[in-house]
């Protein structure tokens, strides 16, 4: 798989974004996922979307027809930072956009 690009945006939701991009990296690697994870707050920076294969966001500063990669909502991660729903909309968008599924677990014994 090739190295895909995650942002996580935030804003006034403070570490909580750093929280959560530094969680999702742990979870890629376990994954088998080659995904680099960067942070973004737009208070800091809101005059063009970030460059990234995928954008997470915890506010909704961007529209889908804004930005050239898809977008979804982590809003569910302020409450629960492995929220399943949210996590396998993650998980599937990255499987679909590089045509590699996770690592499959091999079983002890074949």
């Amino acid at each position: 798989m090739h190295n895909f690009h995650v942002c996580v945006l935030g804003g006034s939701c403070g570490n909580r974004m750093f929280i959560i991009a530094d969680h999702l990296s742990e979870l890629f690697a376990q994954k088998g996922y080659d995904c680099r994870v960067t942070a973004i707050s737009v208070w800091e920076c809101f005059t063009f979307p970030p460059t990234a294969d995928l954008l997470l966001q915890l506010l909704p500063a961007y529209k889908d027809e804004d930005v050239e990669c898809p977008t979804i909502n982590i809003r569910p991660f302020l409450q629960d930072i492995n929220d399943p729903a949210t996590l396998q909309a993650i998980y599937s968008v990255i499987e679909e956009r590089t045509a590699c599924a996770a690592l499959p677990a091999v079983p002890a014994n074949r």
